[in-house]
């Protein structure tokens, strides 16, 4: 995104190295309804855009501060961008943890696998953030988590400017920039890596996780 405009230093987030506006940012993310106007008008006198991660990190299962749902996303000063990944790959990209805690791919023991496939990492990762903190139910019950959870982020989903899948992701940038007036990203050529069910190799153990993500795998295919 720094093709298309000024941006913060550390991958779009803000953070202490940004100083001349954390003294005035709110500390926590997403923003409440009332902050999001006032919030979104002080970016915009330095940055063109901001993201929020709730990813592995040190912490393994970060989560929203308090809900995505309340987040005034419909007021004229956003333009809300969301990226969706095939939840079984997500699973497996991991971002260096799962690497650390259940050792490399081609290494892993079937013991190591099937601590993978009974983690937070396996367990509805983008439907419990998406939800977190505005549903009353449990969205990270793996196969158990009610179908409330998937209506939820839809509703939520529906409230974006944009939704972007990683898979195409070169394609939906282009479209973005189009409706936006930005210029054309110049991307890196994307890894290709071999599907899910190859690198899991093991159909029992592809088909559990499968089913324990299958109300992430309901959200991905609508």
């Amino acid at each position: 995104m720094r093709q298309a405009g000024p941006v913060t230093q550390f991958a779009c987030m803000v953070t202490e190295k940004d100083n001349d506006l954390t003294s005035r940012w709110p500390k926590t993310n997403p923003w409440t309804h009332v902050e999001t106007g006032p919030t979104a008008k002080l970016l915009r006198t330095k940055f063109h855009m901001v993201s929020w991660e709730y990813t592995l990190g040190s912490r393994q299962t970060k989560m929203p501060d308090r809900p995505l749902a309340g987040v005034d996303w419909e007021n004229p000063d956003v333009v809300s961008v969301y990226v969706t990944r095939d939840p079984m790959d997500r699973s497996l990209s991991g971002d260096g943890v799962i690497g650390r805690m259940f050792g490399s791919e081609n290494e892993r023991t079937p013991d190591a696998w099937k601590g993978f496939a009974n983690s937070f990492a396996t367990n509805n990762y983008a439907l419990g953030r998406l939800v977190h903190g505005s549903t009353n139910h449990n969205c990270m019950q793996g196969e158990d988590t009610p179908s409330e959870c998937v209506d939820a982020a839809k509703a939520l989903l529906r409230r974006f400017t944009f939704v972007l899948d990683q898979a195409c992701l070169g394609e939906g940038l282009a479209a973005l920039g189009r409706e936006l007036g930005l210029p054309q990203p110049k991307l890196r050529p994307a890894k290709i890596h071999a599907s899910a069910k190859d690198r899991i190799n093991n159909t029992e153990l592809y088909d559990f996780i499968r089913g324990r993500m299958r109300r992430d795998i309901e959200l991905y295919n609508w």
